[in-house]
C-alpha cells in the first residue's frame, strides 16, 4: 500500500493515538473530542473523543493503551485476510507484523497494544 499521511507519533496524546487507530485502521466516523455528560468519584468533568461505529455514536476504545481494545484492531485486519505476529524481544520491546502473501507492515514499540496500533496504521498506509 502507499503511503498517505506521514504523523508524527511520538508528539501526540495517548488518546490522539487511539483516534488515528479509531479512525484510520477500525473505520470510526465523526471522532472529536468533547465534553461528557458524566462525572467521577471526585465529580470531576472528563474529556474524550467520542466518535461513531455502526451507527452507535460511544467513547473510542483506548487502543494503544488496552491489549484487550488492541485485539479489536487485529480481529479486524484479520477479517481483511492478514495473518498477525505478534513477538516480545530480549530488550522487552514488542513487535507486531501484519502479513498478507508477500506483503509485511511491521513495527516494534514498548508495549504489545502500541506495536499492534503502529503496524496496523503502516498496513492503512498511514507511516508514523
Amino acid at each position: 500500500m502507499s503511503t498517505e499521511t506521514k504523523l508524527n507519533w511520538s508528539a501526540m496524546s495517548e488518546r490522539e493515538r487511539d483516534r488515528m487507530t479509531a479512525e484510520h485502521v477500525i473505520g470510526w466516523k465523526n471522532v472529536h473530542m468533547e465534553c461528557e455528560a458524566w462525572a467521577d468519584d471526585h465529580n470531576q468533568w472528563h474529556d474524550d473523543f467520542m466518535g461513531s461505529l455502526n451507527g452507535k455514536r460511544t467513547v473510542i476504545p483506548e487502543y494503544t493503551r488496552d491489549i484487550a481494545s488492541a485485539f479489536q484492531v487485529v480481529d479486524k485486519l484479520r477479517a481483511e485476510g492478514f495473518v498477525v505476529t505478534l513477538v516480545n524481544s530480549v530488550d522487552g520491546s514488542w513487535g507486531c507484523t501484519f502479513a498478507k502473501g508477500w506483503q509485511r507492515y511491521s513495527n516494534r514499540a514498548a508495549t504489545p497494544s502500541e506495536s499492534v496500533c503502529l503496524a496496523a496504521l503502516r498496513v492503512k498506509g498511514v507511516e508514523v
